[in-house]
């Protein structure tokens, strides 16, 4: 079961954008042991796409890992696509130790 939760969100920055960036997650309450797990929505939407895209990404074309885990600090979280994005996409992760 799930300790923790938030969300996170990846900015692919303008156009012609790219297809794998990187972002800090400040979660102090994460361990050094604590395991993380990212994943889209598909009822979620930002600014630049809308829920209906989420839906899409979330069938597989996005890969979402945490890279890094600091205890007390939070972890640091990939997005990489085979596609070129831009704009930002919201995940959310749980972590549980």
């Amino acid at each position: 079961m799930a300790t923790g939760q938030g969300s996170v969100v990846f900015n692919f920055g303008s156009a012609p954008g790219t297809n794998v960036v990187t972002t800090e997650v400040a979660d102090s309450s994460i361990s050094g042991t604590s395991k993380v797990e990212i994943y889209i929505m598909g009822t979620d939407s930002t600014a630049t796409h809308n829920a209906y895209e989420h839906a899409i990404l979330a069938l597989g074309s996005l890969q979402l890992t945490p890279i890094a885990v600091t205890a007390g600090v939070g972890f640091t979280a990939q997005a990489a696509t085979m596609l070129r994005l831009n704009g930002t996409i919201t995940a959310r992760y749980v972590w549980a130790d």
